[in-house]
């Protein structure tokens, strides 16, 4: 289970959640979830669903832990906001490059 997978069940289980209630709270196919869980890598508008129902900041959902401990987190969460901020359709994979890209600095 790679970090992503494995927040994503802590936040399930900090809130009490079934996995059916997780599905029906984000509006994720249960199956997605538990892909997402078991590693694999998630869309951003899930990720972005899945931050927003657990009232969790999304920089804490896909940032790695070391960046987080390292107070990179505003700097992540000014990258992605400018991102949403500009309408990005961060299901077009040219445009989820540039947001990667433009976090490799910060996160080096």
């Amino acid at each position: 289970m790679r970090r992503l997978g494995k927040r994503i069940e802590q936040i399930r289980k900090l809130k009490g959640w079934t996995m059916d209630q997780f599905a029906e709270i984000t509006g994720i196919a249960k199956s997605t979830l538990a892909d997402y869980i078991s590693g694999s890598d998630g869309k951003f508008s899930n990720l972005k669903k899945i931050a927003q129902m657990s009232n969790t900041p999304i920089e804490e959902l896909i940032a790695d832990e070391k960046y987080i401990q390292n107070n990179h987190c505003n700097e992540i969460k000014q990258v992605i906001q400018v991102n949403i901020n500009l309408n990005i359709n961060a299901n077009n994979e040219d445009e989820v490059i540039k947001i990667v890209e433009a976090l490799k600095p910060i996160i080096k």
